[in-house]
C-alpha cells in the first residue's frame, strides 16, 4: 500500500463515505473498522495519511494514533481524526499532538491532509 490513505473508522457507513471522497479526490484508499488492522498497516509501511476514529471498539484510538506518531520508515505519519469528542482530543493534544481536530465537513476532508499525501 504506497501512497495511501488509511480510513480507520468503526462506522461502516462513516467509512464507506470517507472513502468515496477521498477516492473522488484521487487518493490510494484503505478502509478497515479495526484498530488492531490498522496498528498491521501502519507497521508495514506506505500508509501516507490516517483518518482516524479515535472511538474505535476494538483498540483504543489513541493507541493507533501513537503509533501513527511514532512512524513507519523513520517518518511520522500525519492524522487527522475528525472527532467532535472534547475528551479524546484533550487526551491527544495533551500527549503532544495537537491538531486532532474535525474537519469541517466530509467534502473537506480529502484536502485536510492532502498535502502530505504521495501521488
Amino acid at each position: 500500500m504506497s501512497g495511501a490513505v488509511l480510513v480507520v473508522e468503526g462506522d461502516r457507513e462513516l467509512r464507506e463515505l470517507v472513502r468515496r471522497y477521498l477516492e473522488r479526490a484521487g487518493h490510494a484508499v484503505h478502509t478497515t473498522g479495526s484498530g488492531a488492522e490498522a496498528l498491521g498497516l501502519l507497521t508495514t509501511g506506505g500508509v501516507d495519511l490516517v483518518v482516524l476514529d479515535l472511538g474505535l471498539p476494538d483498540v483504543d484510538g489513541l493507541e493507533v494514533l501513537a503509533a501513527a506518531h511514532q512512524g513507519q520508515e523513520g517518518r511520522e505519519v500525519p492524522v487527522v481524526a475528525p472527532t467532535a469528542a472534547w475528551p479524546a482530543r484533550s487526551a491527544a493534544n495533551a500527549r503532544g499532538w495537537p491538531g486532532v481536530s474535525p474537519p469541517r465537513s466530509a467534502r473537506r476532508m480529502p484536502t485536510r491532509g492532502a498535502g502530505r499525501v504521495r501521488t
